[in-house]
């Protein structure tokens, strides 16, 4: 039973890799704003951040440490209650804004992310992801196995293929074509009569 576990776990982690490598799928949360509060806590299953809007307006991805050097007191409340957020920070899970919003607003802001998937907990529980990747997180566990037993050469290796194969399917479902085309024809027959 501990190996099914260790299998299981691998394969979260190699579901998450899938879905950081290929930033999907997206979510949208909104998170209400507090006069006076900079930081609010993102949802559990956040893995990446596409987009985050205050008030319908985009705010601009910074860090802590772009806006402590823009304004040293950027965070002390006493100082930069003032304006309505301009730019934003996301850290251990939190995201933060700045200035620090002067007004309180329900579903003020909104963060378009890439959502974790839930997770594989027995062994007869899908993938989530579309069966053509499948094969991906295969070759993904097998790397991670590879990891363990540190063969980090082997691993490289089967994590670069992997990944080739998942960049493939990608390009293949953007740029899929068919080989044959609808048409649409008018044509004349005499009477009723159809082959």
């Amino acid at each position: 039973m501990a190996v099914l576990a260790e299998v299981i776990d691998l394969v979260n982690d190699a579901v998450l890799e899938v879905v950081q490598e290929i930033e999907s799928p997206i979510a949208t949360t909104s998170i209400n704003v507090v006069a006076g509060t900079f930081e609010y806590a993102l949802p559990a299953d956040f893995v990446l951040c596409k987009r985050v809007t205050y008030n319908g307006h985009r705010l601009i991805a910074s860090s802590i440490e772009e806006l402590d050097a823009i304004n040293p007191d950027a965070f002390n409340t006493a100082l930069n209650i003032r304006d309505d957020p301009e730019a934003f920070f996301i850290e251990n899970m939190m995201i933060g804004v700045y200035p620090i919003p002067v007004s309180s607003l329900t579903g003020g802001l909104t963060v378009r992310y890439v959502q974790k998937p839930a997770d594989v907990t027995a062994g007869t529980d899908a993938v989530p992801l579309p069966v053509s990747m499948h094969p991906v997180v295969v070759r993904l566990v097998e790397a991670m196995y590879k990891e363990r037993d540190e063969d980090y050469e082997a691993a490289a290796q089967v994590r670069g293929d992997a990944l080739a194969k998942l960049n493939k399917i990608q390009h293949n479902t953007m740029h899929a074509t068919t080989d044959q085309y609808p048409v649409i024809r008018e044509e004349r027959t005499a009477g009723f009569e159809y082959e």
